[in-house]
């Protein structure tokens, strides 16, 4: 089975979008047409009929008060408007945008490329998962999210979603994409590869905690030099065993890592865990929802969304997976 993004990149994909996928994007594009004509056309009305009843309350009361609360009034019924636009055009053929483009257009997209696939809308990754990824040096109380996808790459198990947490690190409240990769062995040393946004010039902790879990205490993991200048210029490696964490971190996987995250511009952080690879990408942009500005029927667009999934998925399939990386 060939990866997402040979699928993407292959001379089948153009006649798979035209067919399967063609019809639904065209579809949202008209219903996201017709909700911004209403919304266009119910706020202009709207806006002149207060903006009449803001002068006429100015002169009955001499002063520009009513200005102050027909603004805040506007602004109140601009949701209801924006809300009833969608539901008003609500018909057979688009009940619900979001939906439609994740379970019609993303999900054949991977379901094409990966085997024993799954999607769950309303599923996320658990809280003990991202504690056990040891990326958070404190508990992680509450994940939310949604978006929950699992498949396989061979015998490798892969999972992600978008999460939403209320303690990571200093992105508190916005949305990640979190993955965990299973690879039913065990590694022989645990690793933390951090991107920290902080000045060059600073001097990297020698020591980094790693919270593991309710029961466990912190993990105090030492500082890794790679003598690796492109990698270690974006991030920042702690871990159990130099020598260990070497044999993990292999010269193509970590020119992987950095293209990746040039190529999101996004601070990505991973690690390796007993049987585990973890990797996150902070305030990520949502790949799983339509597009209400721009236009959904471009086969490009779609491309850019999905093979950030690709790359990601790319860079665990060339991950040189040799025996000196397992325990015996």
């Amino acid at each position: 089975m060939e990866s997402l993004n040979d699928f993407l990149n292959s001379k089948t994909f153009p006649d798979f979008y035209k067919k399967r996928l063609q019809p639904t994007l065209q579809a949202l594009d008209r219903f996201y047409y017709k909700t911004r004509k209403f919304k266009l056309n119910l706020s202009f009305i709207l806006y002149l009929v207060l903006l009449v009843l803001g002068i006429a309350l100015s002169f009955i009361f001499n002063e520009l008060i009513p200005f102050v609360v027909i603004a805040v009034v506007m602004g109140f019924w601009h949701f209801w408007v924006l809300d009833g636009a969608i539901k008003y055009y609500e018909d057979d053929e688009v009940r619900n945008p979001r939906s439609l483009f994740k379970y019609k257009v993303i999900y054949p997209c991977l379901q094409e490329s990966y085997s024993r696939f799954i999607y769950k809308a309303n599923q996320r990754m658990g809280t003990a998962t991202v504690n056990r990824s040891m990326l958070s040096s404190v508990p992680i109380l509450y994940v939310g999210g949604e978006d929950f996808f699992r498949f396989y790459i061979g015998e490798i198990m892969l999972q992600f979603s978008e999460i939403a947490t209320n303690s990571f690190q200093n992105f508190t409240g916005t949305t990640h994409l979190f993955l965990s990769v299973d690879f039913h062995k065990h590694f022989k040393t645990r690793c933390v590869v951090k991107q920290e946004p902080i000045m060059r010039s600073q001097k990297m902790p020698k020591k980094y905690k790693a919270y593991i879990g309710e029961d466990e205490s912190p993990l105090k993991l030492d500082l890794i030099k790679l003598e690796t200048s492109q990698f270690e210029d974006e991030f920042v490696v702690y871990g159990e065993d130099q020598v260990e964490t070497r044999f993990i971190l292999t010269p193509s996987f970590m020119e992987k890592m950095v293209r990746l995250q040039k190529k999101l511009c996004k601070r990505i952080e991973f690690s390796f865990v007993n049987d585990r690879m973890y990797l996150i990408v902070y305030d990520m942009f949502d790949l799983f929802e339509p597009e209400e500005v721009l236009a959904n029927d471009n086969m490009q667009l779609l491309k850019n969304k999905l093979s950030v999934i690709g790359d990601m998925t790319d860079v665990i399939s060339d991950l040189q997976l040799d025996v000196k990386l397992w325990k015996s």
